[in-house]
């Protein structure tokens, strides 16, 4: 007979499991958007007027390339207390981004590609921070169903024994 304490832990695991998922297809689909619509994503990231004009093009092409590869491991569950630490390093500047672009009262953030019309806000500020929340969690948590990490290390048990 399975404990309370054995299903609220079960719970967790699976939920943990489903939210890394949900999160990693939410970068993905964010980096691949900006690549489709990359011209407005460019012209969002001149008009913050954050960093010089020669970095904009490098920015431009990396913060996308950067979501798609942390969203497909995490999807996929490779490193996943990696892949969280550094998703929550882009949404702390995603915040910083987001406060300065309300500041200078800049239209649409293009954070989703072009596909998806938002206007920066505060409650961009409260989605940030669930979305941090949510990675420590899931970087915290040590069993993570459905991810390649876990095939790997039984794969290490088994050849160790």
């Amino acid at each position: 007979m399975i404990k309370n304490n054995e299903r609220a832990r079960i719970f967790f695991n699976y939920s943990c499991s489903i939210l890394r998922i949900l999160i990693g297809l939410l970068f993905l689909y964010s980096g691949i958007s900006k690549f489709t619509g990359i011209v407005f994503f460019r012209y969002s990231i001149i008009t913050l007027k954050l960093f010089a004009f020669n970095l904009t093009e490098i920015i431009t092409y990396t913060i996308p390339s950067i979501e798609i590869i942390l969203g497909l491991l995490f999807v996929i569950g490779l490193f996943v207390r990696f892949t969280a630490i550094h998703l929550n390093v882009l949404i702390i500047g995603f915040s910083y981004i987001c406060y300065h672009a309300i500041q200078i009262s800049l239209g649409n953030c293009n954070c989703l590609g072009a596909f998806v019309k938002m206007n920066y806000g505060y409650y961009h500020f409260v989605i940030l921070l669930i979305l941090f929340i949510l990675n420590t969690l899931i970087a915290l948590n040590k069993n993570n169903f459905w991810s390649l990490d876990k095939l790997i290390s039984k794969n290490k048990k088994i050849g160790s024994i």
